[in-house]
């Protein structure tokens, strides 16, 4: 149905509420059936809009009619069935053939024969035990002899030499004191670099004194260092003097210390930046035998030095030790 024939019918609706009508009520006004629908006129010209009325009051709303039922749900369709399975591609395994039979064991060779055993001997046969023969007459005891006299007792012997062992060390060390110039005196776990070269007193800080006349000998030197590693180096070498000053009352001016000529040298060998790739540990020793005269009262030190300046690029770690024999 047409908006407009929906309009319409309200509208006849609303005007036969107002009259008291009620459609199908013995009295009232009822509507008669609807005509035919006349053609379509020709449309007019739109005439002058009229000025508006004034707005109606709301008329009471109407009875909504009932919802009618919902229709019935349509069946659904039945689910189709699944296609069968296509055959694998790869036949079954087939039967396991049946373990061939076990082949014979060889059989064992012949051992060789043995040879004859050599022929023993015949033994010898043995003779007869001698008879015991008889035991002799005991002879006559001898006469004492007279007692002999008691020598004189010897002149006593020359007083045998005395020898002591004489210690030294650095302590701890650092690898550029060690230099040609000025020295390091070392002493029983210490030491100290000489400067001036020409101080007694640091010198006798170091020192011991001779108490006999006698002789200094077999000087034994080392020296332990660590290499730095991957660090190349040359040789170094290091000189361990014995020096002295004599003393005797009252020394003025004091005697300066001089060398014995007593020297033992102990060198380090020359390293490459791959010789020790993790750094390592090495020893080094030295021996001079001496003997060389002391006099009672002399004062005994020992002097360190380098063949080199500065510090060894490849020593992180040094230390020195030595000793020697002093006979009276």
């Amino acid at each position: 149905m047409s908006n407009k024939r929906k309009c319409y019918e309200q509208i006849q609706a609303e005007q036969m509420r107002i009259k008291g009508c009620t459609p199908g009520i013995t009295g009232c006004c009822q509507q008669g059936a609807t005509g035919a629908r006349g053609s379509t006129g020709l449309k007019g010209n739109t005439g002058a809009t009229g000025p508006s009325g004034p707005t109606g009051s709301t008329g009471p709303a109407g009875l909504t009619g009932p919802t009618g039922p919902y229709g019935p749900t349509g069946f659904c369709g039945g689910s189709g069935t699944t296609g069968p399975t296509g055959p694998t591609g790869l036949g079954e395994t087939g039967p396991t053939g049946p373990t061939g039979p076990r082949g014979l064991a060889g059989t064992n060779g012949t051992n060789g024969s043995t040879g004859p055993a050599g022929a023993t001997g015949p033994a010898g046969i043995t003779g007869p035990a001698g008879a015991t023969g008889q035991a002799g007459a005991t002879g006559p005891a001898g006469a004492t002899g007279l007692s002999g006299f008691i020598g004189s007792t010897g002149a006593t012997g020359a007083t045998g030499s005395i020898q002591r062992f004489i210690p030294f060390s650095t302590g701890s060390i650092q690898t550029d004191e060690v230099t040609i110039n000025p020295p390091v005196v070392m002493g029983f776990g210490s030491h100290q670099v000489i400067n001036p070269l020409s101080s007694p007193v640091q010198y006798t800080q170091y020192a011991f004194t001779i108490s006999v006349s006698g002789t200094l000998s077999n000087l034994q030197a080392s020296a332990d260092a660590h290499y730095i590693a991957n660090t190349a180096q040359t040789s170094w070498t290091y000189n361990f003097t014995i020096f002295k000053s004599s003393c005797s009352g009252t020394e003025n001016p004091t005697l300066g210390y001089s060398s014995t000529g007593l020297n033992a040298i102990v060198t380090f060998p020359p390293v490459t930046s791959s010789t020790f790739p993790t750094g390592q540990y090495v020893s080094v020793c030295g021996t001079a035998p001496g003997p060389i005269a002391v006099t009672s009262g002399d004062r005994i030190a020992v002097l360190l030095t380098s063949n080199l300046f500065g510090s060894p690029p490849a020593f992180d770690e040094v230390a020195f030790t030595a000793g020697m024999f002093y006979s009276t």
